[in-house]
């Protein structure tokens, strides 16, 4: 998942939470440990790939739910931390996918 595709809405979901739940942060944590613990790829050596990718958006959704309302981003293009990505970064894949869109690369 990309910060793009990381909204609060999204977030809630990943997280099971209501949207009432948002701003109550010893809810998010609750429900974000609870989420950690079953999905570390450690705890799941018989499926790593899906825990893997499960136990990365439940932290993005986490980190999203969590930051400053004004950190807050969603940049098509870095930042899957719902945070301000490295410019160099985000400039670095802006290029690449203009590339990619005129055929060049």
């Amino acid at each position: 998942m990309n910060a793009s595709t990381m909204t609060k809405a999204r977030a809630l979901e990943l997280l099971g939470l209501d949207p009432a739940d948002a701003e109550n942060e010893a809810k998010v944590k609750l429900h974000y440990r609870k989420l950690a613990l079953k999905w570390h790829p450690d705890k799941n050596p018989d499926n790593q790939e899906e825990a893997t990718q499960k136990f990365k958006e439940i932290s993005e959704a986490f980190q999203y739910l969590t930051a400053p309302p004004g950190e807050r981003f969603s940049f098509p293009f870095g930042g899957a931390d719902g945070r301000m990505p490295d410019l160099n970064e985000l400039f670095k894949n802006l290029f690449e996918a203009m590339d990619e869109g005129f055929g060049m690369g």
